[in-house]
């Protein structure tokens, strides 16, 4: 195999050099943000022409972004989901999950316990054992277990021995009615973690030979048993991803037997942004690995902020979750600002919103997963009232009769071209970009309880992430430094709980 090395840096040009030496075997980079992981990859492809190599992406945004790199050629491309759907339709030969796998689909927790057959449990009545249940799935499918059990069961739950067993029965009962339903009525939705925990549990899976090597993009965002999948795969398999913007906060280490290779200077932005992220990745809860080293060639500006204000000039503001987009469209709106959201979110925002206006009235449930669980605002103000700031503005303002029709005035209103100066959105909606400025907004330095290190790895993968695409200026809260320093001493703080 021959490798390419133009147009590389001198650490990209080492890393293949690595790849080089052993190109039938299996190799993970850790490049930090801006150090041209994609850029790796195009040159990767190219060295690969006389082969057949499959690419894969975690969203079908970012492969579509990859695929047009790389051009067409000899090359396929999958996300993670499609993997495990073409995997699956290898070994069962009928996978067709239709509705199910919409992102819109939702089934009441009331009516998955009646078509279930849920009991009571200690408590607990029927829907919040539904719910219960969804979590012990979802963590049964992040994990690299062969059986549900009782290890799966959330934190806190103060069950006796009866009950334990009753539970994981009804969470293996779900389990079993989302990957290969026998209830046609019930329609459970069907995500990609499933189809992905399915597919690593049948015996007969693996990636066929009419691909030569597999090469991941954003290898972060692997799932600890698709990782485990990956690494037993026949073929070569190079992975190319950041640990640190990880934003669920869910990190495991891969194989120690997987060759590991770092890269750590950054092609995007310059020395300055050194004093902004290497804070972050030195406080790390969790993570320990080399800092960022900044391009002398390129300057980039960093301004800090005592209080926020809406920004002069071209810059994307970046917020932690729909509550911040919420409260800062609102704000830029009052300002009377000519601003965009970031591509792709409009029409889940629209959702989000009409959703909340919908249950702050009583006139529905929300579809929108982050607050479909919530039968009434009062439940969702106990859960949120005291954490989030964003979310008690909204709450004054909605008690103040803001209503849908105001809410789609106000969309209407938003520049449609791309072209106005100022772009909104949240983190997970810019983590694939490379931005020329960049506003860092309040509610990403969430307040985080003691001994909570999952809850503080994702603060800190988000402000890295959202900071780490700059590449001329990036306006920061001034005390980020001093948050990062806090956070990380109480989220190693061990409690009566976590000790």
């Amino acid at each position: 195999m021959q490798i390419a090395v133009i147009s590389l840096s001198n650490q990209q040009n080492r890393t293949f050099r690595v790849i080089h030496a052993e190109p039938e075997e299996s190799i993970h980079i850790q490049g930090l943000a801006g150090t041209g992981k994609t850029h790796m990859i195009e040159r990767l492809v190219d060295s690969l022409s006389s082969f057949r190599p499959l690419m894969l992406a975690y969203t079908s945004v970012q492969l579509e972004a990859l695929m047009q790199r790389v051009g067409a050629g000899n090359v396929r491309g999958m996300t993670f989901g499609n993997l495990a759907n073409y995997v699956i339709d290898r070994c069962l030969g009928y996978y067709k999950p239709g509705m199910r796998s919409s992102p819109r689909h939702q089934v009441p927790p009331e009516q998955i316990a009646s078509r279930l057959g849920f009991g009571p449990i200690g408590r607990l009545n029927p829907a919040q054992i539904a719910i219960t249940c969804g979590r012990m799935v979802a963590s049964f499918c992040n994990s690299t277990d062969l059986t549900l059990s009782e290890q799966h069961i959330p934190k806190g739950y103060n069950l006796d021995a009866v009950g334990r067993m009753a539970l994981v029965g009804y969470a293996q009962n779900m389990w079993n009615q989302t990957v290969e339903p026998t209830d046609p009525r019930l329609q459970l939705p069907l995500r990609g973690y499933h189809r992905i925990k399915h597919m690593t549990l049948l015996h007969e899976a693996m990636i066929g030979r009419e691909f030569t090597h597999i090469i991941v993009d954003e290898a972060h965002d692997l799932s600890a048993p698709l990782a485990a999948f990956l690494d037993r795969c026949m073929q070569p398999v190079i992975t190319l991803g950041d640990a640190y913007q990880r934003l669920d906060g869910a990190f495991f280490k891969r194989a120690s037997t997987l060759r590991q290779h770092e890269i750590t200077h950054s092609i995007r932005a310059g020395k300055q942004i050194e004093n902004v992220i290497n804070p972050l990745i030195d406080k790390h809860p969790i993570l320990k690995l080399a800092s960022l080293e900044g391009n002398r060639g390129i300057e980039t500006k960093v301004i800090y902020y005592d209080s926020p204000e809406v920004p002069t000039g071209k810059v994307t503001i970046l917020v932690d979750s729909e509550w911040g987009l919420f409260e800062w469209f609102q704000r830029l709106g009052s300002a009377g600002a000519n601003f965009s959201l970031l591509p792709g979110s409009v029409n889940t925002f629209r959702r989000f919103i009409l959703d909340c206006v919908g249950l702050y009235y009583g006139h529905e449930r929300p579809t929108h997963s982050a607050i479909f669980k919530y039968t009434s605002w009062d439940d969702l103000r106990a859960d949120m009232g005291s954490k989030n700031s964003s979310f008690q503005r909204i709450d004054r303002m909605l008690s103040k009769g803001y209503s849908t029709v105001e809410f789609e005035a106000s969309l209407r209103s938003l520049d449609v071209t791309g072209s106005a100066p100022l772009k909104l959105g949240r983190v997970i909606d810019a983590r694939n970009s490379e931005i020329d400025a960049v506003m860092l907004a309040p509610d990403l330095l969430n307040q985080i309880g003691p001994g909570d290190r999952i809850a503080a790895s994702k603060a800190f993968a988000a402000l890295y992430t959202g900071g780490s695409r700059a590449r001329h200026k990036l306006i920061v809260p001034g005390y980020l430094r001093d948050w990062a320093t806090d956070t990380s001493k109480a989220a190693k703080t061990q409690t009566t709980e976590s000790s």
